[in-house]
This record gives C-alpha cells, sequence and structure tokens, in this order.
C-alpha cells in the first residue's frame, strides 16, 4: 500500500490519475457524494473509476447508523445507486452480476447482485 487517505478528502493533486478503484468502499462512506467528487477531481482527463458496490435493493436506503449486520454499511445501495455517479461523471458503463458466467457468482451468506460501474470522464 502507497498510501492510507480519507476518500472524502483525497491528498492529490488534480487531474493526477488514469484509474480510480474503490471496490466496496462507497456503502461505508456516510459522504459518498463527497468521495465521488473526490474521485471525479483526481481523475485525468479520459480517465476512469471502477466502483462496485453491492445491490440488495431497488431503490437506495439510507440508514441512520452503520449497520453491524451489514459490514457497518451506512447504506443499502439501490438500482438507483448510478444516479450518484452521473452527478460527477458524463459517461457510465455498468455490469451486474449476471453479465457473468455462474461459475463466478460466489456469495457467502446472503445473494447479493453485485453491481460494477465504470465511470468516465
Amino acid at each position: 500500500m502507497d498510501y492510507q487517505a480519507d476518500l472524502c478528502d483525497l491528498p492529490f493533486k488534480d487531474s493526477s490519475y488514469d484509474c480510480v478503484f474503490a471496490s466496496h468502499v462507497l456503502e461505508h462512506i456516510k459522504e459518498d457524494r463527497k468521495a465521488i467528487s473526490e474521485i471525479r477531481r483526481v481523475l485525468k482527463p479520459g480517465g476512469f473509476a471502477i466502483l462496485p458496490v453491492p445491490v440488495t435493493v431497488q431503490r437506495t436506503i439510507e440508514y441512520p447508523e452503520p449497520n453491524p449486520y451489514e459490514e457497518y454499511h451506512v447504506r443499502a445501495p439501490g438500482l438507483d445507486y448510478s444516479d450518484r455517479y452521473l452527478e460527477y461523471f458524463s459517461r457510465l458503463k455498468t455490469w451486474s452480476s449476471d453479465d457473468f458466467s455462474k461459475k463466478y457468482q460466489l456469495y457467502a451468506g446472503e445473494k447479493l447482485v453485485e453491481y460494477t460501474p465504470v465511470c468516465f470522464v
């Protein structure tokens, strides 16, 4: 690991990275829009971000406090969660678990829909 940083206050210059990958992070951050904004800020023109979240509901649910039964998630991302990415990125490509072979559908406990958006500057 090269850096440990607050995703809502990244210590990097504007337009300094070609790619940002934050897997299963945004559902743990109360101010996720601030984090998405920071990710957008540090991406170079033409860069992209891969920001998978576990989609478990139709519409995103915000919790009043971190949920210990869901690994301290502060929200349950829904199918509408991609709307948050579109507030900061001009293009969005998404994949769900169903886009991949069943042999890669490994779940512990509950069945989640893996939702992997790639956001483009």
